[in-house]
């Protein structure tokens, strides 16, 4: 890089505007590296995004299933508990979807901490139960 597009990085991380400039005039575009963050934040933070993505995908397969289960199988017994099972899992995958779009816009470390904490737990939960469903779906439903 050349001294001069140094000197200006370094400016523009004084004035704490955060903002990592490439060098083009523009902003860097979301998850390049930024000198002003640590690597273990820049890390979490990209753990956080993923999670976040799986998180509203298996949200939204849940409620598919729950929408397949009323239109395709009969109400039976069996079925009403394993769109009830999916329904709740849908519930916690928002759940931790919010947790984690509140842990990638706070700026206090401890609590992004915590909420990272949280949301792997409701992940997790989520992922079990949804799990635990199909295996009822599988072996009583079909």
């Amino acid at each position: 890089m050349d001294p001069r597009r140094q000197d200006r990085a370094a400016r523009i991380r004084r004035a704490g505007s955060g903002i990592l400039n490439t060098g083009s005039g523009r902003p860097a575009p979301p998850g390049a590296a930024d000198d002003t963050l640590p690597r273990e934040a820049l890390w979490r933070r990209d753990e956080l995004v993923n999670l976040l993505t799986a998180a509203g995908t298996l949200a939204g397969l849940c409620i598919t299933v729950v929408a397949l289960m009323k239109t395709l199988v009969n109400a039976a017994h069996a079925a009403t508990i394993v769109d009830d099972l999916f329904a709740l899992g849908a519930l916690l995958f928002l759940l931790c979807v919010y947790v984690i779009f509140w842990a990638l816009r706070t700026r206090r470390p401890g609590l992004t901490l915590r909420l990272t904490a949280v949301a792997d737990t409701l992940f997790l939960a989520a992922l079990t139960l949804m799990t635990g469903a199909a295996f009822v779906l599988v072996y009583t439903v079909w």
